[in-house]
């Protein structure tokens, strides 16, 4: 950072904080048009040149008629390397996922699909999803795939699975891209985090 005898009575592009001057000007163009703004994501630049994201916060104010601006900059570095870090492991996540031999798909929280692997995409010719995005499909894009005689039983069990937060093992038909219907010992297994709460299912 810039020590204060080299911040104060400069403005911040003459200290060089903003890499673009224009992009300060558009950030000062929209505080003053509609008198605030909250947690706009700016890059500035530190005072060895590197640059840092920032959130950026400001309020048009009067203090005894002189108009003034309030500004205040978060530091979001911590916050862009874990959402960096998180979307390398879903990456590796895919990667592993797709790479192993047997038909798996990855369940939001609320136990709706969002993700089948490629074996299982070849095996069904159902849309793989996506699965750095984790938004959930209706749960009919896996339960169509289910034997009519196994249907009910097999979506019972998987709502109550969901709702229990409890691991669940059954056999059922599934039919592939052929039409065909072959039996399958399948598996639901909820995944963690470190205070417990599910974050995904894997079947």
């Amino acid at each position: 950072g810039h020590p204060r005898s080299e911040a104060i009575g400069r403005s911040t592009v003459e200290i060089g904080l903003w890499p673009d001057p224009s992009q300060r000007d558009r950030q000062l163009e929209r505080v003053l048009t509609h008198g605030s703004v909250s947690d706009l994501e700016v890059t500035s630049r530190r005072r060895d040149g590197r640059p840092v994201p920032l959130r950026f916060s400001a309020q048009v104010l009067d203090i005894q008629g002189a108009r003034c601006l309030l500004v205040a900059f978060v530091d979001v570095s911590d916050q862009k390397r874990a959402e960096a870090a998180l979307h390398e492991r879903e990456r590796e996540l895919r990667l592993l996922v797709d790479t192993v031999p047997s038909l798996i798909w990855l369940m939001t929280p609320d136990g709706l699909p969002y993700y089948f692997n490629k074996r299982f995409v070849d095996w069904a010719a159902v849309d793989s999803g996506d699965a750095a995005a984790g938004t959930g499909r209706p749960l009919a894009t896996y339960t169509a795939l289910i034997h009519p005689d196994d249907r009910a039983e097999t979506v019972g069990l998987l709502h109550k699975a969901v709702a229990t937060g409890e691991p669940l093992s059954l056999k059922c038909r599934l039919r592939g891209k052929d039409g065909a219907y072959r039996w399958f010992d399948s598996r639901l297994q909820p995944l963690r985090d470190e205070t417990g709460t599910i974050i995904r299912w894997y079947g």
